[in-house]
């Protein structure tokens, strides 16, 4: 799955060269196109390289790479439904597709959960009363995980 703002070329990140293969879709198309995966293999896979003609994020690829992205899916969508009389490879290829799908699309269009969604950590009090007396109490402060030290406690 990719990485960043959608933006990148090669395999593995968000660029034309990898979306070839497996497009990025609007979340509906692409849950829709996984649950075909799931009924009969292949057709999801098929469904999404006609989709991302129409409904698929372009980010500035060509016609011809659009074109291309096409007919592998339906180059992958017929070997999927091939091999499913192999033991349900294709079945089972399929099916990781679909979830592929969503998580391309999840990516694309919601960006990546762990940047986004960040919950902002509080510091951690800790309140010491040794010696039992109210008032005499000592607090101490505690930066959260991951969060830098105040430029007062830095030595």
């Amino acid at each position: 799955m990719g990485y960043g703002d959608g933006e990148g070329t090669g395999v593995g990140q968000k660029g034309e060269g990898a979306r070839l293969a497996v497009p990025a879709l609007p979340m509906p198309v692409a849950v829709l196109c996984c649950v075909l995966n799931f009924l009969i293999p292949g057709l999801g896979t098929f469904v999404a390289g006609c989709c991302n003609l129409c409904c698929g994020k372009k980010d500035g690829m060509t016609t011809g790479q659009l074109c291309a992205g096409c007919a592998v899916s339906t180059g992958i969508a017929f070997l999927q439904l091939l091999t499913t009389v192999l033991f349900f490879i294709g079945w089972i290829w399929s099916c990781i597709w679909g979830v592929t799908f969503i998580g391309w699309s999840a990516n694309y269009y919601h960006g990546d959960g762990a940047t986004d969604n960040k919950v902002e950590q509080q510091p951690q009090v800790i309140v010491i009363n040794n010696s039992g007396q109210p008032g005499q109490q000592q607090v101490i402060m505690q930066p959260a995980p991951g969060a830098e030290q105040p430029p007062e406690y830095k030595q």
